[in-house]
């Protein structure tokens, strides 16, 4: 059947299919799920096997994972012809981003736990042995785990000088930049300036090199001549900000 959730399988879970499903997204290690004859399982969404994630069709022993991205079209609040088409075509084509149901949310705010794995999903999803060691560990969602455990390794993403992470607080604008030219490692053009944004004395000393570099690689543009650093983050501009990272042409 069809399930609207997303679904993770744990270590010790196991899934045995007695015929097609139909899913959202899904996390498991290949060796969990199986079939004693031949079974499709349908991902609308995104599909991670053993801590990669997986395209198109694959089959593994007697189960066939088919990969169906979602489209703008999926859903009831965004529309295509809008100034984000571009940009979030890509991230849901290449399953960077999902909605709820038949809702983008665009709106909405975007959490640190969230953009985490966004970043995470488009390196790869990479895996690390790594431990995470803040006071509130315990409250990251499980399948968004091993996403933060990689962004805290390459210092993609910090802690809170309480030694927590804090991993469900919104995402400023600032913050989002910062991430991005961290994850970039590369540096600020030195003819790159900000003189043309009316507020950019409101960005904190320690990102306006990430604000030059955004700004000169057309990943943030501003509104209205304001790059509005202290801004909640919403998923759209997080969207955006992310496909025009990545380079969607």
């Amino acid at each position: 059947g069809y399930n609207d959730i997303n679904v993770t399988l744990t270590d010790d879970a196991a899934w045995k299919l007695t015929g097609d499903s139909m899913v959202t997204n899904l996390t498991a290690k290949s060796s969990a799920i199986t079939a004693a004859k031949p079974a499709t399982i349908t991902v609308y969404g995104t599909l991670t096997l053993d801590g990669k994630p997986v395209t198109g069709t694959t089959k593994v022993g007697n189960v066939t994972y088919k990969v169906i991205p979602a489209t703008i079209s999926d859903y009831t609040d965004v529309v295509a012809g809008k100034w984000y088409e571009k940009e979030l075509t890509y991230v849901l084509e290449n399953g960077l981003m999902l909605g709820n149901g038949t809702k983008f949310n665009p709106n909405s705010s975007m959490t640190r736990q969230q953009l985490a794995t966004i970043l995470w999903r488009a390196a790869g999803s990479p895996v690390v042995d790594t431990k995470l060691t803040f006071k509130d560990a315990s409250s990251i969602s499980p399948s968004m785990v091993g996403a933060v455990k990689w962004a805290v390794s390459k210092g993609i993403i910090n802690g809170y000088s309480d030694d927590t992470f804090r991993p469900t607080r919104a995402v400023t604008r600032q913050q989002m930049a910062l991430m991005l030219f961290r994850q970039s490692g590369e540096k600020a053009p030195e003819d790159a300036k900000l003189d043309a944004f009316t507020d950019a004395s409101a960005i904190t000393a320690g990102a306006v090199d990430a604000f030059r570099w955004a700004t000169a690689k057309g990943v943030m543009n501003g509104s209205n001549g304001r790059l509005n650093p202290g801004a909640t983050l919403t998923r759209i501009q997080g969207a955006a900000m992310l496909a025009r990272y990545l380079g969607a042409k």
